[in-house]
């Protein structure tokens, strides 16, 4: 993704969820995408599949790049070979995510009818496949069950299994566990890294969750007011966060041993993103906050081992090189 930029078209005006946004995926990594509400962290996934807001949301500029081809050029007709095929979503809510009036084994068998033209004894027995894939037992029985009828755990390993069932290249999670408990929860993670260890497929994790993405990922972008503020290891962003919101989030995560203080938190609220602050976006909550934050956005520079921050407290270092 190279300079992305997503924009929706209001009443008053045009709002920008996604303003400038790059980054990579490589093949079997998972890569974490946090920031609070309104960042623009799920306006980006959708940016990616082209399923934007209607009307008023489109892509007004910059590149989708996706096995060399820029999805942001594509026709809605081509669009639809790698929307659901080679890349797949996972959203948050699975009851609101399938239809209560089909069976499961149906809307698993439609994803195949459609990019893999199958009909007939063979999408029943993919179907079964994708169920004992996802660990649900009793396969052929629970094909026959209607969502109703299914734990909110199984219900989300069921959307697993449409977004698994065209063998995709990346898999888009968002907040994939916040509907379940905290045991549903961590067998569901390790079930997605199994997927992906035996199937070298790419994930972007949207999440809140900073102990989820210590498990899940390798790397971590931090999104703030629509832009990226810092591109991290996540070894990296946990022990030496380069930016004060990244900061601030790691140090809002409670501590598990010796005494418990009063937990961070981060003054202030995140920006609406129609009347966005000049400078910094992160500017008027930044306890290290300087005169030129509040004037100009600071551009990218590469730290060491090549973290990327967005902070006029790196700039002024000439140690270290702008980005490419």
């Amino acid at each position: 993704m190279e300079n992305l930029q997503t924009h929706i078209s209001v009443a008053g005006g045009v709002v920008k969820p996604v303003d400038g946004v790059s980054f990579h995926i490589k093949q079997a990594e998972t890569v974490a995408l946090v920031g609070e509400s309104g960042s623009g962290k799920s306006m980006t996934a959708l940016s990616i599949l082209r399923v934007l807001p209607r009307p008023g949301g489109h892509i007004a500029g910059g590149k989708i790049l996706f096995d060399g081809v820029d999805l942001a050029q594509l026709s809605e007709k081509e669009m639809r070979s790698y929307r659901g095929s080679k890349i797949a979503m996972i959203l948050q809510d699975p009851h609101s995510s399938l239809d209560p009036m089909y069976q499961i084994g149906e809307q698993i068998g439609e994803s195949l009818r459609v990019h893999h033209k199958a009909s007939g004894a063979g999408v029943k027995r993919r179907v079964a496949e994708l169920l004992r894939l996802v660990r649900i037992p009793a396969a052929e029985e629970r094909a026959r069950a209607y969502p109703h009828q299914m734990s909110g755990g199984m219900r989300q390993r069921v959307v697993g299994a449409i977004a698994m069932s065209s063998e995709p290249q990346l898999i888009i999670a968002d907040e994939p566990t916040t509907a379940l408990d905290v045991t549903i929860q961590a067998q569901y993670l390790s079930l997605l890294k199994d997927i992906q260890a035996n199937s070298n497929l790419a994930i972007l994790l949207i999440t809140h969750d900073l102990g989820i993405v210590a498990k899940m990922c390798q790397r971590i972008i931090v999104m703030y007011g629509g832009r990226i503020v810092e591109e991290a290891t996540v070894e990296q962003a946990f022990n030496r966060p380069a930016h004060p919101y990244t900061a601030g989030l790691v140090r809002s995560l409670p501590k598990l041993k010796g005494r418990v203080p009063r937990l961070y938190s981060i003054e202030g609220q995140p920006p609406a993103l129609d009347t966005l602050p000049q400078g910094c976006r992160f500017a008027p909550r930044c306890p290290s906050v300087m005169d030129t934050c509040t004037k100009e956005y600071p551009p990218i520079v590469t730290l060491q081992d090549n973290q990327k921050v967005a902070c006029w407290l790196h700039v002024h270092d000439t140690t270290k090189q702008p980005a490419a």
